[in-house]
C-alpha cells in the first residue's frame, strides 16, 4: 500500500526545511505547494513524529459553543419584570372606600340643630301667668219691658235662643288691678265651662261692650233660662242698669267686629283666644274707665241654640270665668 504524505514547507528566514527519511537516504527538498509522494511509507511514518502539532488546532473551537449558552438566561430575566406593575394598581381600589364614611360624621351635624326649637317652651314656662276669675258677670233675657234680668244665678248664664224665639245673651268682665304696673301681655284667654246645650254645634263670639254696666242682685230659680224680677243695677234687653241707664241698643252696646270666636258644642270647658281678644285686654289695662267688659252672643238665627256657661258664683272655682294673662318675664 502506498501511503501518500503531503507536506508544507514553511521557510524560516531563508533557510528552506529538509525532511530526512529514515534509512540515510537523503530525502530531495521539498518545495512549498507541490504534492511529495515517500517511497519508503515506514520512513514516513518515522518522520510523521512531527504530525502532532497540528492535533491542538482541532478543540481550539470547543471553547466558543459555551459563549453563546449565557445568552438564553439574560432573556429569561427580562420576563419576571412586568409582574411587580400588578401590584401596583392593587392599591388604587381601596383609595374609594374611605370616601364611603367620609359622609357619615356629617349626619351628627345636623343633630346640634334640634334642640334650637327648645327654646320658646322654656321662655314660655318661665313668663310669669296670671289667672283672673271674673268680678261681674250677668244674662241679658229678651224682654222689651227690662222687667226680667240674672245676675247673681249660680246655675249659670245663658246664650242663644230658647225655645220660644227669646234671645240670651252674657255679659262678662274682669279686675285688672291685679296686673303689674308696666308689665306686657303676651296673650290673653278667656276660659269659660258649658254645662248645659239644647242644640248642636254653634259658633259663640265675643265682642268688647261699650257701655258701662253693674252686675244686679237679681237671682233666677231653676235652670237660670226663664229669669228673675230685675232689681236695682241689673243689666237687663234695654238697661245697662235697671231704672237707671238704658243701653243706646236693645240687647247691649258693644263692637261690631268679634274680638274672638269658638264653636260650641257639648258640654266641657272652652276658650277664646285672638290677637284682638288681647288688645281689649291692654286697653283695658292703660285705661280702666274703658274697661267694660265682653258680651258673648250666641246663634239666634234659630230657635233651641241655647247654652249655659257657669256663673262666677259657681260652687265650682273651676268651672267660674277665667281669664288667663301671660306676661314677659
Amino acid at each position: 500500500m502506498i501511503i501518500r504524505w503531503i507536506v508544507r514547507m514553511a521557510s524560516v528566514g531563508a533557510v528552506p526545511l529538509v525532511v530526512i527519511a529514515c534509512g540515510g537516504n537523503l530525502a530531495p527538498p521539498i518545495t512549498p505547494g507541490v504534492t511529495h509522494i515517500a517511497t519508503d511509507p515506514s520512513s514516513a511514518m518515522k518522520n510523521l513524529s512531527v504530525t502532532p502539532t497540528a492535533a491542538p488546532a482541532t478543540p481550539t473551537p470547543m471553547p466558543v459553543i459555551p459563549t453563546v449558552a449565557p445568552v438564553t438566561p439574560t432573556a429569561v430575566s427580562v420576563t419576571p419584570t412586568p409582574t411587580p406593575v400588578i401590584p401596583t394598581v392593587a392599591p388604587v381600589t381601596p383609595t374609594p372606600a374611605p370616601v364611603t364614611p367620609t359622609p357619615m360624621p356629617v349626619i351628627p351635624t345636623v343633630a346640634p340643630v334640634t334642640p334650637t326649637p327648645a327654646l320658646p317652651p322654656t321662655a314660655t314656662r318661665t313668663s310669669p301667668q296670671i289667672r283672673i276669675v271674673a268680678n261681674a258677670d250677668a244674662s241679658l233675657i229678651e224682654d222689651s219691658t227690662g222687667m226680667l234680668s240674672n245676675s247673681k244665678d249660680s246655675a249659670g248664664n245663658f246664650v242663644g235662643m230658647t225655645n220660644n224665639f227669646e234671645a240670651r245673651r252674657l255679659l262678662v268682665a274682669f279686675d285688672f288691678s291685679v296686673v303689674p304696673d308696666g308689665a306686657k301681655i303676651v296673650s290673653a284667654t278667656l276660659k269659660m265651662h258649658m254645662s248645659r246645650t239644647s242644640g248642636d254645634y254653634a259658633v259663640v263670639s265675643l265682642h268688647r261692650v261699650t257701655t258701662k254696666w253693674q252686675e244686679g242682685s237679681s237671682n233666677a230659680n231653676g235652670e237660670g233660662g226663664g229669669g228673675a224680677p230685675s232689681t236695682p243695677g241689673d243689666p237687663t234687653w234695654v238697661h245697662a242698669a235697671f231704672n237707671e241707664q238704658l243701653w243706646n241698643h236693645p240687647g247691649g252696646d258693644y263692637t261690631g267686629s268679634a274680638s274672638a270666636v269658638t264653636s260650641i258644642g257639648g258640654v266641657r270647658d272652652y276658650e277664646w283666644v285672638s290677637e284682638d281678644l288681647t288688645a281689649d285686654v291692654r286697653l283695658w289695662i292703660a285705661d280702666s274707665s274703658a274697661n267694660n267688659g265682653w258680651i258673648a252672643i250666641g246663634d239666634e238665627s234659630q230657635s233651641q241654640t241655647a247654652k249655659r256657661f257657669d256663673s262666677r258664683e259657681n260652687n265650682q272655682e273651676a268651672f267660674r270665668p277665667t281669664l288667663v294673662l301671660l306676661l314677659v318675664p
